[in-house]
């Protein structure tokens, strides 16, 4: 059986993550994690409430879908969670994790990619992507299902 890093558990009950496995999952400072257990196991999952919104995810990637004819993608900060294309969950490019990490709404300048960063309360939870082959129409739209995002987690 392999034996995972060892650490010791401080007098308030606190554990450190080692920084390799903070920087392999993309575990930041203030960032949540889900704690859960197992019998004589305790899981650690880097959590994200964006995970949860399933249902209204579906409906606004089928609105903009329509709207756009593009193929649209909901993300955490650094993977895709729900998308138009069927069963395409992957860990986004650097470069887009970049444009969600400043928090601006981005068009490139082909007008075919949109990140429009969902930010609520103060906190960066990911972003709305539309990606298309001809340029994107409905814009407001766009930040409008953004802001729709942002309110249902404030919740």
């Amino acid at each position: 059986m392999k034996t995972g890093i060892i650490r010791r558990i401080d007098n308030l009950g606190r554990i450190v993550i080692p920084k390799a496995i903070r920087k392999d999952m993309k575990i930041k400072s203030g960032d949540s994690i889900e704690i859960t257990e197992n019998k004589d196991a305790i899981y650690l999952k880097k959590y994200s409430e964006l995970e949860n919104i399933e249902s209204i995810g579906n409906i606004i990637i089928q609105l903009l879908k329509g709207l756009n004819n593009s193929d649209i993608y909901i993300t955490t900060r650094d993977k895709i969670i729900l998308s138009s294309k069927r069963n395409y969950i992957q860990n986004l490019p650097n470069k887009i994790i970049t444009l969600i990490e400043k928090r601006n709404f981005y068009i490139n300048d082909n007008r075919n990619i949109i990140v429009s960063p969902i930010v609520s309360s103060g906190d960066l939870y990911g972003s709305i992507i539309v990606k298309s082959n001809s340029a994107i129409k409905n814009i407001e739209i766009i930040k409008i299902m953004t802001e729709l995002l942002s309110k249902y987690l404030e919740d």
